[in-house]
C-alpha cells in the first residue's frame, strides 16, 4: 500500500503533535482509498481524547460519533479512512499491541514519533519508504503508516509526502 500525505495533512499531523506534546495526540484521517492508495487531506484531531505521556484514548463514544457523523455530512467526497496518534519521547515507533488490537481492514494507521531533537536533521526517507523522518524547530518526528493486510497482519506502508520541508522537487 502507498499513503500519499498532502500538505495540509502533514502540518496538521504535525501540529497536532506539537500542541499537546509531552503527551499524545489523536485524530481522524480524512482522504480517499482506492485499492491500494490512500490519500490522506486532512488530519482530524480529537480535543477531547484522553492523554497521557504513554497513552491516548478516543474521547466518549458519542463524541467519536458526533464528529464522524458531521464529516460524512459536510465532506461527502471524503471518507474517515483511518486515524492517527503521537508516540511520545522515546516511545518506540511501532504498533503497541492496543494499537494491533484496534485495527480493521480497509484502514490506514498513522503514528508520529515525537521527541525533542538533539541536532537538526533534514527531512528522509528510510531505504524502503516506509519511514518519513526529520526535525522542523525543537521537535525530531519519525511518522511511519501501517495497515492491516488480513488474517491480522499489520504491515508498514510506503509513505509520499513530497511537502517535508528538503523533500519538495
Amino acid at each position: 500500500m502507498k499513503v500519499y500525505i498532502l500538505e495540509n495533512a502533514f502540518w496538521n499531523l504535525l501540529l497536532s503533535c506539537v500542541e499537546v506534546f509531552p503527551n499524545e495526540c489523536l485524530g481522524l484521517i480524512i482522504g480517499s482509498l482506492i485499492g491500494d492508495t490512500c490519500v490522506v487531506h486532512h488530519g482530524v484531531t480529537f480535543q477531547t481524547a484522553e492523554r497521557r505521556k504513554r497513552e491516548v484514548h478516543f474521547p466518549r463514544d458519542s463524541v467519536h460519533r458526533n464528529v464522524r457523523a458531521f464529516l460524512e455530512e459536510c465532506l461527502p467526497h471524503e471518507h474517515v479512512v483511518g486515524d492517527f496518534h503521537s508516540h511520545t519521547g522515546k516511545a518506540e515507533h511501532r504498533l503497541s499491541e492496543d494499537d494491533r488490537a484496534t485495527m480493521v481492514e480497509r484502514q490506514v494507521y498513522v503514528i508520529i514519533q515525537i521527541s525533542r531533537r538533539k541536532r537538526a536533521v533534514p527531512w528522509r526517507y528510510n531505504q524502503n519508504q516506509t519511514i518519513l523522518s526529520g526535525t522542523t524547530r525543537q521537535f525530531y518526528f519519525k511518522i511511519g503508516a501501517w495497515y492491516c493486510a488480513g488474517n491480522g497482519r499489520c504491515r508498514m506502508a510506503q509513505i509520499v509526502c513530497q511537502f517535508a520541508p528538503g523533500l519538495m522537487g
